[in-house]
C-alpha cells in the first residue's frame, strides 16, 4: 500500500480541521492585527466587548501566525516519511507473511529466511546453503583445498578386438556430494547421494565419452574424458612390449595387418608386434631355410623376432636392438 500527494493532503486536512474546527476556513483573513479590534466575551452573565490587545501580546500573536506555514510544511514532510516508512515495513511484512503461507501450503511448515529464537519456524535450505558456504570458503582458504570433484577411469583405454570393461571413480575434493551422477556418450549409468566417493562400471566397444556431474553445496561440478577403445595391434619400440601398448603406437584393424609403418626408435630399444593370438596365422610364415618368422621386414630385410603368448595377445620382439633413428617397417600377408 502507498500514499500519493493527493491522499496525504486529504488526511492533513482532515486533522487541521479536527484540531482548529470546521468554522476557522469560514472566516475573512485579518489583514493586520492592531490591538484595537473587538472581540466579543461573556462576563458576569453578560455579552460585552473587549479590544484585542488585552486578551494576547500582538507582535507574539503575529510571530505565531508568520510562523504558520513553516510549520505546517514541516508537519506534512513529517507525515509523508512517517507514512512511507509504514507502507515500506507493511509491505516487508506482506511479503513475509505470503512466503510464510506459501511454505506451510508446500512443506507443512513455515519457513523462515533469517535466524532467530524461533521453536515453530524452519530455517530455509538457500539460507542455510548461504551460511555454510561462507564457513566452507573459510576452511578452503586455511587448508588450500577447492570445492569440485575428481574422476578417475580404469583402465584409462580399452585394448579389446570387441569390447572391454572400465571402472569410473569420482571422489568430492571436499565435502559431501549432494548428488553424482555418471554418464557414456550422454546416456546415465550410475547415480548416487549424499556420498564423498562414487564407483561405477562401464562395457564399452567404442571411443566413448565419459561425463561426471555432481552438486556440493547446491553449486554444480563437472568433469568430462574420452577413453579410446584400442584394437589389439601395436608397432613400435621400446624397451618392454608393454611400452608400446598405447593410444600413440596403436595401427587400426580394417580386417588385414598389412601396411607400411614409420617407427621411431630410441638408441638401443627393440622393435615389437603385438597382435591378437587368433590373427597369428595371417602374420607368420615359413622362410627359406625353415623357420617360422613374422611376415615383417625393414628396408627389404628380414627382421628377426622372438615370438611369446602373453594372455590372448601375441608379442614378436626383435632379437636385435636398434640405433636411434626411424626405421620403416613393412608388414605383408602370409604366403604361405
Amino acid at each position: 500500500m502507498k500514499f500519493s500527494k493527493a491522499d496525504l493532503d486529504l488526511i492533513f486536512k482532515y486533522i487541521a480541521e479536527r484540531l482548529y474546527g470546521d468554522k476557522l476556513s469560514s472566516y475573512p483573513l485579518v489583514d493586520k492585527i492592531t490591538g484595537r479590534e473587538l472581540m466579543p466575551v461573556v462576563q458576569d452573565g453578560d455579552n460585552k466587548n473587549m479590544h484585542s490587545e488585552n486578551l494576547v501580546n500582538i507582535p507574539s500573536m503575529a510571530a505565531k501566525f508568520l510562523q504558520y506555514d513553516t510549520l505546517v510544511a514541516s508537519s506534512r514532510e513529517e507525515m509523508n516519511r512517517g507514512f512511507g516508512s509504514l507502507n515500506q515495513k507493511l509491505e516487508e511484512k506482506t511479503a513475509e507473511l505470503q512466503h510464510l503461507i506459501e511454505t506451510l501450503e508446500v512443506t507443512g511448515m513455515a519457513i523462515s529466511q533469517v535466524y532467530g529464537d524461533s521453536t515453530t519456524l524452519g530455517i530455509s535450505q538457500k539460507t542455510l546453503t548461504d551460511n555454510i558456504n561462507l564457513l566452507v570458503q573459510e576452511i578452503l582458504s586455511v587448508t588450500g583445498k577447492t570445492l569440485g570433484i575428481k574422476m578417475e577411469i580404469v583402465p584409462q583405454y580399452v585394448i579389446s578386438p570387441t569390447s572391454g570393461e572400465i571402472e569410473i571413480t569420482v571422489t568430492s575434493n571436499f565435502g559431501y556430494m549432494d548428488s553424482v551422477e555418471v554418464y557414456a556418450d550422454n546416456v546415465l549409468i550410475g547415480r548416487s547421494q549424499n556420498v564423498t566417493e562414487f564407483t561405477t562400471n562401464h562395457i564399452m566397444a567404442v571411443d566413448t565419452t565419459i561425463k561426471a556431474k555432481a552438486v556440493i553445496l547446491g553449486h554444480e561440478y563437472e568433469q568430462e574424458k574420452v577413453v579410446k577403445k584400442l584394437f589389439p595391434y601395436f608397432i613400435g619400440a621400446g624397451e618392454a612390449y608393454t611400452d608400446i601398448m598405447k593410444p600413440a603406437y596403436a595401427i587400426p584393424y580394417n580386417g588385414h595387418l598389412t601396411g607400411s609403418f614409420n617407427v621411431s626408435v630410441r638408441e638401443g630399444d627393440r622393435l615389437f608386434i603385438i597382435i591378437p593370438t587368433y590373427l597369428r596365422d595371417s602374420m607368420v610364415r615359413t622362410n627359406i631355410v625353415g623357420e617360422v618368422v613374422a611376415s615383417a621386414d625393414m628396408n627389404g630385410f628380414e627382421i628377426p623376432f622372438d615370438e611369446s603368448t602373453v594372455g590372448e595377445l601375441t608379442v614378436f620382439t626383435s632379437k636385435n636392438i636398434y640405433q636411434a633413428g626411424i626405421y620403416n617397417i613393412d608388414v605383408t600377408n602370409n604366403s604361405n
